[in-house]
């Protein structure tokens, strides 16, 4: 957090959105990243914690390094992690951030987690619901629950799952983790999946009513419906301009709703280190190409967000 004051050490950890519990998260967003400043200018921030094996070095001692950085990052005060989930993929192999935060919860006392994200269409919504409960109290309600359907086309062939489905397939798993959450016993026959609860969710969830939701959000429609819901939303590489724009739409749908027209938007940006600055942008522009060779076709997918890239 950047802040006129001093930031207090030891404190109970925050959700990043700057709720203490989910019991107070009716006010979301009062603590997240915004592009409008808070009257005390302060930020929450949050690191992408990416998983990248490096050269003569195991995978072992990789996920070890990853977690002492966790430590080191609750030790210089950030508010929160952030695990990516991706399947099959050698330069990111992370098939499950919850396993990654039940480890990170056992060396750290204030720093909240969050996937970014659990792909919804690659797992039973049952079992998503049952872990991250089990999260939860593993991190003593320091978790945040990061929702998507997924991305890359590679994923889905492996899974042998339609992405052109995949819309569906997440809106019929996030209301069945809702009611999971609300712990009534139901009996579900959807289009994708089948539950039969008829036993107390167990364990039961530490925060209440359940965990803030996150959702990564990178088209109009996905904006909607987290505006829709009250969800706050997160974007990968968007520059000013398009973030501004979408920030707008947001609240715009928000409001409409019926919700407080609450600033939250979790921005992310990429921060190579070299030896100059030199040094550093040259490194990185390699990198940095190969990452927007993937975020690219978003915009032209969708031309609401191509014309704020034009402004």
């Amino acid at each position: 957090m950047l802040a006129d004051t001093p930031r207090p050490r030891g404190r109970a950890g925050k959700a990043i959105d700057g709720t203490r519990r989910a019991q107070n998260h009716g006010a979301a967003g009062r603590g997240a990243l915004s592009l409008e400043p808070r009257k005390d200018k302060t930020v929450r921030l949050a690191i992408w914690s990416t998983t990248t094996p490096r050269e003569n070095s195991t995978h072992a001692e990789m996920f070890r390094r990853q977690l002492e950085e966790v430590e080191l990052a609750e030790r210089i005060g950030i508010d929160q992690i952030w695990f990516f989930e991706h399947h099959l993929q050698p330069t990111a192999p992370m098939p499950s951030p919850n396993l990654l935060i039940a480890a990170a919860s056992r060396t750290t006392r204030h720093i909240r987690f969050s996937s970014m994200v659990n792909i919804l269409p690659f797992r039973h919504p049952l079992l998503v619901a049952e872990e991250a409960a089990m999260l939860d109290n593993l991190t003593g309600g320091r978790l945040d629950m990061g929702l998507g359907r997924g991305l890359r086309p590679p994923e889905f062939a492996a899974f042998g799952v339609d992405q052109q489905q995949s819309r569906e397939m997440f809106l019929e798993a996030f209301d069945i983790i809702q009611r999971v959450w609300a712990d009534e016993n139901f009996v579900h026959h959807g289009k994708y999946w089948t539950v039969r609860k008829e036993a107390p969710l167990s364990p039961p969830l530490v925060q209440h009513p359940h965990p803030p939701f996150l959702v990564s959000a990178q088209s109009e429609e996905s904006l909607r419906w987290a505006a829709e819901h009250d969800i706050p939303f997160a974007q990968i590489d968007a520059t000013v301009e398009q973030a501004r724009c979408d920030q707008a739409f947001y609240r715009e749908v928000q409001t409409a709703h019926g919700h407080a027209p609450v600033r939250r938007l979790y921005l992310m940006r990429e921060i190579y280190v070299g030896d100059s600055d030199v040094c550093a942008r040259a490194e990185a522009h390699a990198l940095s190409a190969a990452v927007l060779g993937i975020v690219e076709p978003l915009y032209a997918v969708h031309p609401r967000r191509k014309a704020a890239r034009q402004l």
